[in-house]
């Protein structure tokens, strides 16, 4: 099932359905969406916030989604958004299809128009914040690519501070280092 939804700041109707969908989807500020995605693209090496991997790459690696693929198969059509909203009838959904991303949340297709015909490519079910396990401790994360910047994001725990800086390849381990002498541990977040 469709429903109308524009969350654009201004309610202009432009080509930002990749922000539309994070934004509705994963239940943030349009803005902040917009400036993660900028800031995201100097960890993927992406020429623009748009560009094909890097918001898979940040739906991926920041907001921690679970990927859902769903391949051509020979005689077979592909699932449409209309089908992914009846099957798939509860939970928070990015939608990846041809040229378009959108969301499914609890069953209904949230956009500007109806693409509820369009093949669903890629789902990322946006997982609750409460069954993300969380640490106790200061600690850091890295994000990145592995060929040019890292995302390196630092949580203080007693202060509940949050802060991430972009360090290259060539600083990373001494960067690392410092943080661990410090006191904080890396976290890596199970799949």
């Amino acid at each position: 099932m469709y429903q109308y939804l524009n969350v654009h700041p201004k309610g202009l109707i432009v080509g930002d359905c990749v922000k539309r969908a994070i934004t509705t989807a994963a239940q943030m500020d349009y803005m902040e969406v917009q400036r993660e995605l900028n800031r995201y693209k100097k960890v993927t090496g992406a020429q623009s916030f748009n560009s094909d991997y890097n918001p898979h790459k940040y739906v991926e690696n920041v907001l921690h989604a679970r990927k859902l693929s769903f391949p051509a198969q020979k005689g077979k059509k592909r699932m449409t958004a209309g089908e992914f909203s009846r099957t798939y009838p509860r939970g928070r959904y990015i939608l990846n299809m041809a040229g378009h991303w959108s969301c499914c949340v609890d069953g209904i297709i949230y956009d500007t128009w109806d693409c509820s015909e369009k093949c669903v490519y890629t789902a990322y079910q946006i997982v609750p914040v409460s069954s993300v396990v969380i640490p106790e401790y200061n600690y850091y994360t890295v994000e990145g690519n592995g060929d040019c910047l890292f995302a390196v994001q630092i949580v203080d725990i007693k202060n509940n501070t949050k802060k991430t800086s972009s360090i290259s390849r060539s600083q990373l381990d001494g960067y690392c280092k410092c943080l661990e002498d410090l006191g904080y541990r890396r976290f890596i977040r199970s799949a």
